[in-house]
């Protein structure tokens, strides 16, 4: 599934996407970040899909802490962020999550810096496109520092809603979600919680189910749009044209050529409430 994502990582409208959604992910993000690193000076973090570092660094930067390590999996994003933010404190590599390779790196980034272990590590909108997300866990567990932290932060579309939504284009739409293999699996954040236990994580707090905008917070519900739905007709004009097999991505492309322009100004200018399911979770070794 990486191979197959990775052309549509790269394109300018994701990254514009992805701006959008570091955006709104801060006012949530924000205060448990915070929490994380208050006080303790000298922390060493590993961010686990960093993309092309931009979140990376915005998210890290701060007097807390002493070094950065970013994992991605598309070599293109992780020399953009090497170029862009390489330095004392940031260093980029890139690793298949669910391939051995990923702990020779990690081996390698820790001599280097000379520590035992991660105090923190993030890993935002990862376990969603793993086939077996539960043995990443596992096998980041030996990483983090006794008593550090993992945050996740994941997709769960149980708790998205529109209301009012008569015409349930918002069902419609998160069907359409579902059926995206580019998008990943929209019910990840539900199983995340059992994940942690069996893999012997201790002290499990969530601490958001998802974002939400009231019925005349118009910019916020945009952003939500964006960080959503903006991806959906680019994925399936993808899928149509490298999947030729499968017809029911040409009945989707239609679909969503039918409904999305109403959709979206239904989602934005009319007066409903908006909530799309983001989970963050925290956990200690």
């Amino acid at each position: 599934m990486m191979d197959q994502i990775k052309d549509v990582y790269v394109l300018d409208d994701e990254i514009k996407r992805l701006k959008n959604q570091n955006q709104l992910l801060e006012e949530y993000e924000g205060p448990v970040y915070n929490h994380i690193f208050r006080k303790k000076r000298g922390q060493a973090v590993l961010d686990i899909g960093c993309n092309n570092g931009m979140k990376t660094v915005e998210r890290f930067d701060r007097k807390e802490i002493e070094s950065v390590t970013g994992i991605e999996y598309h070599k293109e994003l992780v020399a953009f962020a090497n170029t862009r933010y390489k330095g004392e404190k940031f260093v980029f590599y890139q690793a298949d999550l669910e391939d051995s390779g990923l702990e020779m790196v990690l081996k390698k980034d820790m001599k280097e810096k000379k520590i035992t272990g991660y105090d923190v590590i993030n890993i935002s909108f990862v376990l969603m496109h793993l086939k077996e997300p539960e043995k990443l866990l596992c096998r980041l567990k030996k990483y983090l520092k006794k008593n550090g932290t993992m945050m996740i932060i994941d997709a769960e579309d149980r708790f998205s809603t529109m209301v009012p939504d008569e015409q349930k284009r918002m069902k419609l739409f998160l069907d359409i979600c579902q059926r995206d293999p580019l998008s990943g699996n929209r019910h990840s954040g539900e199983k995340i919680k059992r994940y942690l236990k069996k893999s012997g994580y201790h002290k499990i707090v969530v601490h958001s189910k998802c974002v939400n905008a009231k019925e005349k917070e118009k910019d916020k519900k945009e952003l939500i749009f964006d960080t959503f739905f903006s991806y959906l007709p680019l994925d399936y004009a993808y899928l149509c044209e490298t999947e030729l097999e499968d017809s029911d991505y040409f009945e989707i492309k239609r679909k969503i050529k039918q409904h999305y322009a109403i959709f979206r100004k239904e989602f934005v200018e009319k007066s409903v409430y908006v909530a799309c399911g983001v989970m963050i979770f925290t956990c200690c070794r």
